[in-house]
């Protein structure tokens, strides 16, 4: 993509250095000459930033942690492998990646060498070459970058090898991708298959019903008789206020009544409304907390290794573990904290 976006600057520098008076300077000129991409080679490099774009965008947000990510999985890999399926419309060539055969079914390993059919051959090309030369005792490029490259069916090899090799990886998500993506109320409609949809979702909430109650323990300790009567005599008079603090009545069916809510906007926050609707959803609320808090990549956990790394460094090896455990946590939280002070 940076290429492209240079490729008027180095056109333009092209006659610069072929015309300078020093012939330094030309010889640079015509050794770009010799490398100089042509118009197929920068159309070809130009559809492929436009097929690689959705990677780029996908791979980008996932790698967040201040945001819902578990959830937008399985919808995300369905749109990229739908994109792979579409014609090309700014290639020139006459085959078409929908006209590709179906993805072969990967039960075994023998069938991997067929994901990236193109690229293991020319790995094989390289190592024969490589072969060759160690044998025959000689030195030559594996690639001339003087050559022009045929960039006939090249695209719709690249976007046929990407759709196989997102088959292969993501061919059969785990049920939890899946239900990720329902408790989120930004995407639950994505799917198309509605009834499949909420028989995965109750068996979920079935699952989770008994043990996601709440305990006993936690429920507040009734008052004595004398307590009970002080209260009663504080509280006999209705507030006007106590509009503002009703809860949603619990429905009776909550995947159901939840099912057929209607979605809100992407920017909005998930935790921000199932913590609004948790009277009226109880345990799907629960169980939204614990699915929508799966970050989607490792990319988190690498950030927090790359700050232990940067605390724990061979010139303070001896910290304390205690002390090493809050500072991490600083680390991590000050963005949340305000201020350290003790406020009056």
């Amino acid at each position: 993509m940076q290429l492209i976006k240079v490729k008027g600057y180095i056109q333009a520098l092209l006659p610069e250095l072929e015309n300078d008076p020093e012939s330094d300077v030309k010889k640079d000129g015509r050794q770009l000459r010799l490398i100089m991409l042509n118009s197929d080679e920068w159309n070809l490099l130009q559809d492929l930033t436009i097929v690689l774009t959705p990677f780029e965008q996908a791979t980008r947000h996932l790698g967040g942690e201040k945001y819902v990510t578990h959830s937008i999985m399985y919808p995300l890999i369905k749109e990229i492998k739908r994109q792979l399926l579409l014609p090309f419309p700014s290639t020139s060539s006459t085959s078409s990646i929908s006209n590709i055969p179906l993805p072969i079914p990967f039960n075994d390993f023998e069938n991997i060498e067929e994901v990236f059919t193109v690229a293991e051959e020319v790995e094989e090309l390289e190592n024969e070459n490589i072969n060759k030369e160690n044998n025959n005792n000689q030195s030559q490029n594996q690639i001339d970058l003087n050559q022009s490259l045929n960039t006939k069916d090249i695209l719709e090899k690249v976007k046929e090898n990407l759709y196989n090799a997102m088959c292969f990886y993501w061919d059969d998500l785990p049920e939890d991708y899946k239900i990720s993506t329902l408790l989120d109320p930004r995407i639950k409609s994505v799917n198309e298959e509605v009834e499949k949809d909420d028989e995965i979702l109750r068996q979920k909430y079935d699952e989770y019903q008994y043990h996601l109650q709440s305990p006993i323990e936690s429920r507040p300790v009734s008052p004595t008789q004398s307590e009970y009567s002080t209260i009663t005599s504080i509280t006999s008079q209705p507030s006007i206020f106590a509009i503002f603090e009703q809860d949603q009545p619990r429905v009776y069916d909550e995947v159901s009544e939840y099912l057929n809510e209607d979605k809100i906007s992407f920017n909005q926050n998930p935790f921000e409304w199932w913590a609004n609707k948790k009277s009226k959803y109880p345990i799907l609320a629960k169980i939204a907390r614990i699915y929508l808090a799966v970050p989607a990549t490792s990319t988190p956990s690498e950030r927090l290794f790359s700050d232990a790394g940067n605390l724990l460094s061979p010139k303070r090896s001896r910290i304390n573990a205690e002390f090493f455990k809050r500072m991490i946590f600083l680390k991590r939280n000050a963005p949340k904290v305000k201020n350290i002070h003790l406020s009056n």
